[in-house]
């Protein structure tokens, strides 16, 4: 079994929705699984991140480039870290409670 790397996923402070998933060794490999609470009261985040855990790495991860700063404050952001810009897991873990949404992402300690 290959190695993980997870993020833990909220919606506003403290309710947890889901988590991030990336294997060890990739940058594409995307998926997320919905919390079974979150499933019961909440909401897909998006309509291409279903219920169902088959949303495709691609849609995941088209996701998540939409929750990082644009432009010029994209731009800022990258000079401040030694993380490639096509790394999306790693720019998300460095952004963690500062994405343009409602969304944090949270390593595990």
């Amino acid at each position: 079994m290959s190695k993980l790397q997870q993020l833990d996923v909220f919606i506003g402070t403290n309710t947890k929705l889901g988590r991030l998933i990336l294997p060890i060794g990739t940058e594409t490999e995307f998926s997320f699984i919905y919390e079974d609470e979150w499933k019961h009261t909440g909401f897909p985040i998006s309509p291409h991140i279903p219920f169902d855990d088959q949303a495709s790495p691609r849609s995941i991860e088209n996701y998540l480039r939409k929750l990082l700063p644009e432009g010029e404050a994209f731009e800022e952001m990258i000079q401040n870290t030694t993380i490639s810009k096509n790394n999306t897991f790693g720019l998300i873990r460095k952004l963690g409670a500062e994405t343009s949404g409602e969304l944090s992402c949270k390593g595990k300690r």
